[in-house]
């Protein structure tokens, strides 16, 4: 979240057999798993999904979105800084030892990311006895003037058989603790040779490659909705947060699977630390904020304004942009993996 880790329950999996469908049976099972994590304390749940449209009714809001790259490399034209260290090849093994170690250092400060689940790293790296075609994988990573492994990258390449200096480049995952790796990174693979494409996927919004490009329309990026949050405690998962500017907001959640719903008062300060308290009704005299438990989840990673959400009439506010104003945050959220 904002300004730090917040405990999530993150659901992953969720089937329904074709020969059970029409049931009720996904309701019975998400309204368990959420009643669940609620009574364990968790404060949100968080999910990927694989249509958009099936997790609202149970209070799953979108809350970071995720950008697909295509860039035309020889067009892009480096302009970004010079890194300092060095990037080198690694084999698969060598990346995998340092990746969960690595991405811890990434998710604390990137509002969003969440721990690595069981057996991705194996996927990513392709390194579980059973993986298909794990020697196309490539590994590189960026390692410090000090020596320190700063970043890395998993990619392969498809080779175009009819012209090999127009292959495609497809990355799997970048993962960069410091500015210097994330620069060394992006150039060693923006201007490797034989290569005419470059495809990336699970970027944020607001990646400072946009800005380390000569030519921007050698990109083009698509933007998908990606991890869904739901909160389960409103005081709990609004404390876990930071904010952007001191002030007194009331806020009116509805949650019709009765977990999270009600009156509160949110008391932010100019760290943006909260306090929050639930009510009988709001005081007179402090801006109202009327919306769903869904719509209050889509705010909670900042990824989008009570602004946004109160134009396109998906909150009521006394004062849309004094309201935003608490709300808003410095760095757009994202999730670089699906689980």
């Amino acid at each position: 979240a904002p300004g730090g880790p917040v405990q999530a329950s993150a659901v992953s999996s969720v089937t329904v057999a074709p020969t059970h469908r029409r049931r009720g049976i996904l309701r019975s099972v998400m309204a368990g798993e959420l009643r669940t994590a609620a009574s364990l304390g968790l404060p949100v749940a968080a999910l990927t999904v694989s249509e958009s449209t099936i997790y609202g009714r149970f209070g799953f809001g979108a809350a970071a979105a995720a950008a697909n790259w295509e860039i035309r490399t020889r067009r892009a034209g480096w302009i970004g800084p010079e890194a300092p260290g060095r990037v080198d090849f690694v084999s698969r093994d060598q990346a995998r030892e340092v990746a969960e170690a690595l991405h811890e250092r990434v998710r604390v400060t990137s509002p969003g990311e969440i721990a690595l689940p069981g057996g991705h790293l194996n996927r990513f790296f392709g390194t579980s006895p059973d993986a298909e075609k794990a020697e196309r994988l490539r590994t590189i990573q960026y390692r410090s003037p000090a020596g320190e492994v700063d970043g890395l990258a998993v990619y392969r390449v498809v080779e175009n058989p009819d012209d090999f200096s127009e292959s495609t480049l497809e990355l799997s995952w970048l993962l960069a603790a410091t500015d210097d790796a994330y620069a060394g990174l992006w150039r060693f693979l923006l201007e490797m040779d034989l290569i005419a494409l470059l495809r990336a996927s699970e970027l944020g919004l607001d990646e400072p490659l946009w800005w380390m490009i000569a030519d921007q329309r050698a990109a083009k990026i698509t933007v998908t909705d990606h991890q869904y949050v739901r909160i389960l405690d409103v005081p709990a998962a609004l404390t876990s947060r930071r904010f952007g500017a001191a002030d007194t907001i009331a806020l009116e959640v509805d949650d019709s699977l009765g977990i999270a719903g009600g009156t509160f008062i949110a008391t932010t300060d100019a760290e943006g630390r909260a306090t929050v308290e639930a009510v009988d009704a709001p005081p007179a005299g402090v801006p109202l904020l009327r919306l769903g438990v869904r719509e209050l989840s889509s705010l909670f990673l900042g990824g989008v304004s009570v602004s946004t959400l109160a134009r396109a009439g998906r909150v009521e506010a006394d004062d849309p942009t004094r309201i935003a104003r608490v709300f808003q945050t410095v760095e757009s959220p994202r999730l670089s993996f699906w689980y």
